[in-house]
């Protein structure tokens, strides 16, 4: 399922994100923006997305964010990572740079295909990431993740801070704090001996406050001058 950005009656064309598309000949008429993959044949036709089978799999902008559940899920979570995205300018550049990514990024509802070991006992619906690498990894090549989301979920894990449990705040936690590491080759799991965190989760946290503080902006009161005449 993609988003209809713009409309170009005259042409025939839609354009949908990064893809324009044109209903006439039933195909797309621009070239996916993921470079094409040299170990899946497939992908050289830049032309084709969501492998031709719209039913069964979801390119929501011709990179490389795919999603998991219905198409309220998909919306949801879209809607998360602009919502996250746009607090902070840090943010902003991670979306930008993890959906460029050849890598495969996805973002799959609570328990759709998820590992035990992906499941937090404190709080089973609480966000989940898990790191794919060498083989395993989308495309064969460095790593991709599968980040489990719930859109309706405030998490109650022990030690959780209640503002960036929210569903935003799990997003910014996972996927613009684990998947952007991981994409970039950066996942650090050895711990800091001076806080006893494994660094990957300060790194993972730091993006939570920056997601907290740039809302915090946002929900601020535009002051009103009594004096100033409306």
């Amino acid at each position: 399922m993609t988003t209809l950005l713009k409309n170009f009656g005259l042409l025939g064309l839609y354009v949908f994100l990064a893809v324009c598309s044109g209903p006439a000949a039933a195909r797309f008429v621009s070239v996916d923006p993921v470079p094409a993959n040299t170990d899946n044949g497939a992908d050289f036709n830049r032309y084709k997305y969501a492998n031709d089978n719209p039913y069964k799999f979801t390119d929501p902008d011709g990179r490389s964010f795919t999603f998991g559940g219905d198409f309220i899920f998909t919306a949801k979570a879209v809607v998360s990572l602009v919502d996250v995205a746009t607090t902070d300018p840090v943010l902003g550049d991670r979306l930008r740079t993890m959906s460029a990514s050849p890598l495969e990024h996805r973002i799959n509802p609570i328990g759709q295909d998820q590992p035990r070991e992906a499941v937090n006992p404190a709080d089973p619906r609480a966000s989940a990431t898990q790191i794919n690498d060498g083989d395993t990894a989308s495309n064969g090549k460095g790593s991709a993740t599968v980040t489990w989301w719930d859109p309706d979920h405030h998490t109650t894990a022990p030690g959780a801070d209640p503002a960036s449990g929210t569903p935003n705040g799990q997003m910014a936690h996972d996927v613009f704090g684990h998947v952007y590491d991981a994409d970039r080759g950066k996942d650090d799991s050895t711990v800091n001996p001076k806080t006893g965190v494994p660094r990957r989760e300060e790194r993972a946290m730091d993006m939570e406050r920056r997601y907290l503080k740039g809302k915090a902006e946002q929900d601020k009161p535009i002051p009103i001058d009594p004096k100033k005449k409306s």
